[in-house]
């Protein structure tokens, strides 16, 4: 058994009742359901985006409710992929997955060894000074994992994060999060609703 880095306990909030998972260093855990099964509730609970009912969530044994700077915490801590992206139109491939480490107080020197850093595990080294909009979809996303792994997280949750691809997208952009979680250590937890995912998951929660 690896190391556990995430331990929910008997969590409820309205849509879950008495959720138990464990994600382990390197995990990449999937979490199948269809909408409205509370795959996204889960999600924003790990990051305090919603109150907790009953239950613990902790991170690498740190009950994350009991955390009093959180949003500083989280910026190196928790890293996340969006359905849509989420990146800023008005920033750089770089200034965009710089962001977490500017939340962090990084300094400047090792903000940038680790943005390229980021930018060639996902392929985009040379695209680091192109805007969101002369970007494919594709690499929008690959842009987002980036910045989701910037900062070395224990968790990476990940909400949808093939929804906008095709399907031979979503085989390489699947494979390159199994990679990377392996590569870095960081545990992926994706939620979805694509059961195709399940061929890449170490573990899988149904919903």
């Amino acid at each position: 058994m690896g190391k556990l880095v995430l331990e929910i306990k008997d969590v409820s909030n309205g849509i879950l009742k008495d959720v138990n998972l464990e994600v382990e260093k390197g995990d990449f855990f999937l979490i199948l359901g269809p909408s409205g099964s509370g795959k996204s509730t889960l999600l924003n609970l790990i990051c305090r985006m919603e109150p907790l009912a009953s239950g613990q969530i902790l991170i690498n044994g740190v009950d994350i409710y009991s955390i009093n700077d959180f949003d500083k915490w989280k910026a190196t801590n928790i890293g996340y992929v969006y359905e849509k992206n989420n990146l800023i139109s008005t920033f750089t491939a770089y200034e965009n997955v710089e962001l977490p480490m500017l939340a962090a107080g990084v300094n400047k020197g090792e903000r940038r060894e680790r943005v390229l850093g980021a930018l060639e595990s996902v392929g985009l080294r040379e695209k680091e000074r192109f805007y969101p909009k002369k970007l494919r979809m594709e690499e929008k996303q690959r842009v987002a994992l980036a910045r989701s792994i910037v900062t070395e997280p224990a968790i990476i949750l990940a909400d949808e994060p093939t929804g906008k691809l095709k399907k031979d997208q979503t085989e390489s952009f699947v494979g390159l999060m199994g990679e990377l979680g392996k590569k870095t250590g960081g545990a992926f937890v994706v939620v979805s609703h694509d059961p195709s995912l399940k061929s890449a998951a170490s573990k899988v929660l149904e919903l």
